[in-house]
């Protein structure tokens, strides 16, 4: 996925698949050039599909307007029990210290994995 056109244009198109593929189980879209707009067409597809343990959104610029889809996105997995999401990787994705929280909120989570490797 990464490299191949526009990541908002090319969501659009991996919506529909996400439709119709609800045994996928992995995700990765690490920079793959998606904001907000492209993560609302993600998720539109993602709520098809019941499966999926692991979202890699990292190095994409979702912004805050992204955290707040994510926020409802995973309010959407709670309260309709499609709750087999395990890990979402949003490193590097700038959703801002508010959206942080209110997922740290909904998961339960009091701590948040932010090592970055350090680099000689």
């Amino acid at each position: 996925y990464r490299g191949r056109g526009s990541g908002n244009s090319n969501a659009r198109i991996l919506r529909h698949l996400l439709c119709r593929n609800t045994a996928l189980e992995e995700l990765d879209l690490e920079a793959s050039g998606l904001t907000h707009h492209g993560l609302a067409d993600i998720c539109a597809g993602l709520r098809h599909n019941s499966n999926l343990r692991t979202l890699n959104l990292q190095g994409n610029f979702l912004g805050p307007e992204g955290g707040k889809m994510l926020v409802d996105f995973v309010l959407w997995m709670c309260q309709s029990g499609s709750s087999g999401m395990r890990c979402i990787n949003l490193s590097y994705s700038s959703i801002g210290f508010h959206g942080v929280q209110q997922l740290m909120h909904l998961t339960g989570r009091s701590v948040v994995d932010s090592r970055v490797p350090h680099v000689s």
